[in-house]
């Protein structure tokens, strides 16, 4: 066999491999998040009590639609991170402080392997104990609202779903 063969023959077999690899990895991308190791939801907070920066407590509690508690990790200071299980796709219950004040958080998921990155934006005014908040979706959809307070605590309701499904 001459070299200019051999050669020829291993820029084939180099670009047989190139595209077989390119043709997986398109195939194999939609469903990366199903195979994903880490924390599927991720939730930064970020707020101010009357006008003065404040993070929330590093205790945050998260619970499930059915009540079972999940396991929280605090990333950094205001970012909590939740790895759920294939069953849990539904709802999810967070609840932490604010300068001793209560606000929980429900998440509703459509799909259990979706990767949620959220951000909340809390302002808390304590003379007329209200709050306004900006919920920002993994998906980049935006809502701001006031949150309802009852009982001494704040609740928020949101929806990570794409907003084609809403």
């Amino acid at each position: 066999m001459k070299n200019s063969d051999k050669r020829k023959q291993i820029i084939r077999a180099v670009v047989i491999t190139v595209v077989t690899l390119v043709v997986l990895a398109l195939i194999a991308f939609p469903y990366w998040e199903r195979f994903y190791p880490g924390d599927r939801i991720t939730i930064t907070m970020t707020g101010k009590v009357d006008g003065v920066e404040v993070l929330p407590d590093s205790d945050v509690k998260c619970v499930n639609v059915y009540g079972e508690p999940q396991e929280v990790n605090c990333n950094e200071p205001g970012v909590f991170s939740v790895a759920n299980s294939q069953s849990d796709y539904e709802s999810f219950f967070f609840t932490f402080t604010v300068d001793h004040r209560i606000i929980e958080l429900q998440l509703n998921r459509r799909y259990w392997w979706k990767i949620d990155n959220c951000q909340l934006i809390y302002k808390i005014d304590s003379t007329t104990n209200e709050m306004m908040y900006t919920f920002i979706a993994g998906d980049g959809a935006q809502h701001t609202a006031a949150a309802d307070y009852r009982d001494g605590k704040y609740t928020i309701d949101e929806n990570t779903r794409p907003t084609a499904f809403l």
